[in-house]
């Protein structure tokens, strides 16, 4: 047309209140993972200690670190594979005044926290946790990828806890919600063989 290519994105916006605050987050059509049923279960359930810092691992919308930074967190870290998400979270924090309080960093897991030699009293991963073996073929990658906790559904979350010791600090906690289809056994042997209290 004369006003050449013009790209139109739909995006959504949610509003809730969670642990007493208001929160908006701006989420892209296809490309971002919507906060589900269990994101929100563990929002409501995390505590953050004033002072702290807290990283947010697979950051997606921003969801849990703009939480932990109007909880006071210190510092809210994210991180995330997919530059969108980390685009989005940016988006989000500003949008919900915690933008100053919240650094996002691309890479997998906890990789960018130890690349950059940072340690945080606590931090929450809400990983995909649907088997991989069971996924249809057929659905968009960026779909698959977003739920696929790997072969048996606990591989990803499993690879998470065996990692996340590089990057909390002694005593630190993690947040990290297991459910029943994810052959829980899995990330349960992680929690065991990384010398970690399990409370459930």
């Amino acid at each position: 047309g004369p006003h050449g290519n013009v790209r139109l994105t739909v995006m959504y916006t949610i509003h809730a209140r969670v642990q007493g605050h208001r929160l908006s987050l701006l989420i892209h059509e296809t490309d971002l993972f919507v906060p589900n049923l269990m994101s929100w279960f563990s929002a409501a359930q995390m505590h953050v200690v004033p002072g702290e810092t807290f990283c947010d691992v697979g950051v997606g919308s921003g969801l849990h670190a703009i939480l932990d930074a109007k909880l006071g967190a210190r510092r809210a870290y994210g991180t995330d594979i997919n530059p969108i998400a980390l685009r989005f979270a940016r988006i989000n924090a500003r949008l919900n005044g915690v933008g100053r309080h919240c650094r996002f960093f691309e890479g997998s897991l906890v990789e960018p926290l130890v690349e950059r030699g940072i340690r945080v009293e606590a931090m929450i991963y809400n990983a995909p946790q649907f088997p991989g073996r069971m996924l249809d073929p057929s659905l968009p990658a960026r779909l698959r990828r977003s739920v696929d906790g790997g072969p048996e559904g606990g591989d990803l979350n499993a690879r998470f806890i065996r990692q996340a010791g590089r990057a909390l600090k002694p005593d630190g906690r993690i947040y990290n919600p297991i459910v029943a289809w994810a052959c829980p056994s899995v990330s349960h042997r992680a929690i065991r063989d990384g010398g970690y209290k399990a409370y459930e």
